[in-house]
């Protein structure tokens, strides 16, 4: 994963030395947006030490089942759950299940520049994973490192499961402007068959930037930076061990040359640029200029800028709305 936003959050949440107070163990419940098995978000924000599975010894072992069901090795309390596995917070660790093994040999060389034999490897070794509450019978699974991830997103039909994968790609030149995301692929896998490349309208890429906007946004970015690029537009994956939802935004801005806030892309403390969600629905991916608060919690951790909403800071995202979906 080569977002700038998992560097800066992964970072944030390392150094971070408490957060929000946890909402404790909540009952599994269907809320608006269908996801099943999640508890809502506490109006202050996500405990992301915790993330819905703080509780008692035994009761994280019930909230780890699944996990454990695949032969993984679960944190015991909350002082292992407060631990950041790479991209995941509080993961178990375990070998990736058989049919993320086999979409992962079946994806072709040129797809995903990763040689079979490394691939074998990485199979063979132990890598962070969680379950994730989902649309489908069973949970999603996110499993994976930062050199590569594997998400699944159950649906409405039964019969088959898509997932995202992001790994090693060959690429050339100017990394900034560069494909965007050329990486990031959406398979499906039906029942008894081979994994199938799914067309990149698959995954809703977002708008090109209008010439105006790379000339806008070109010198927050860099003082050597005369126009902004599309890949500058980067997938913000903080989510993903929470909800089936990817934003994409630009967060390498300037520190010392801040977007203003009356760009109408602008959000955040940090002063991000907004270019929409890519929100899972149980059978496509679609792009959206809102969601609500359920399907992009805010994260809230001592000393750390964040989007969440309360009735004092509801402009730090314009994008996120309390309206249920």
């Amino acid at each position: 994963m080569n977002s700038s936003f998992a560097r800066v959050f992964i970072a944030a949440l390392l150094a971070a030395t408490s957060g929000c107070q946890s909402s404790g163990a909540a009952e599994a419940m269907v809320p608006a947006d269908g996801l099943r098995g999640t508890p809502l978000a506490p109006s202050g924000g996500v405990d992301f030490r915790l993330a819905g599975k703080a509780g008692t010894n035994a009761s994280l072992s019930q909230k780890y089942s699944y996990e454990q069901s695949l032969g993984a090795k679960c944190p015991s309390d909350d002082v292992e759950r407060s631990q950041s596995s790479g991209m995941i917070m509080g993961a178990c660790v375990g070998r990736p299940p058989p049919d993320f093994a086999k979409l992962l040999m079946a994806i072709p060389e040129g797809s995903l520049d990763w040689p079979l034999a490394n691939r074998a490897q990485w199979l063979e070794d132990i890598h962070p994973l969680i379950a994730v509450a989902g649309l489908g019978v069973v949970p999603d699974l996110l499993v994976g490192d930062e050199a590569l991830w594997m998400r699944s997103f159950q649906g409405t039909d039964a019969s088959g499961t898509t997932y995202l994968v992001q790994g090693p790609s060959a690429s050339s030149g100017d990394r900034r402007c560069q494909p965007l995301q050329l990486n990031l692929r959406a398979y499906r896998v039906a029942s008894g068959n081979q994994p199938r490349l799914l067309p990149g309208s698959a995954m809703p890429q977002p708008a090109s930037m209008t010439a105006s906007e790379r000339k806008r946004y070109g010198p927050h970015i860099g003082s050597n930076i005369e126009e902004a690029c599309d890949s500058d537009v980067e997938a913000d994956l903080t989510r993903l061990q929470l909800v089936p939802v990817i934003r994409w935004a630009i967060s390498d801005f300037d520190p010392d040359v801040p977007i203003p806030s009356s760009d109408p892309r602008v959000f955040g403390e940090w002063g991000q640029a907004h270019f929409g969600f890519v929100v899972w629905n149980g059978s496509t991916f679609e792009l959206r200029e809102r969601v609500s608060s359920r399907l992009w919690p805010c994260i809230r951790l001592e000393g750390v800028g964040g989007h969440c909403r309360r009735d004092t800071d509801e402009e730090l995202d314009r994008f996120v709305t309390n309206a249920k979906e």
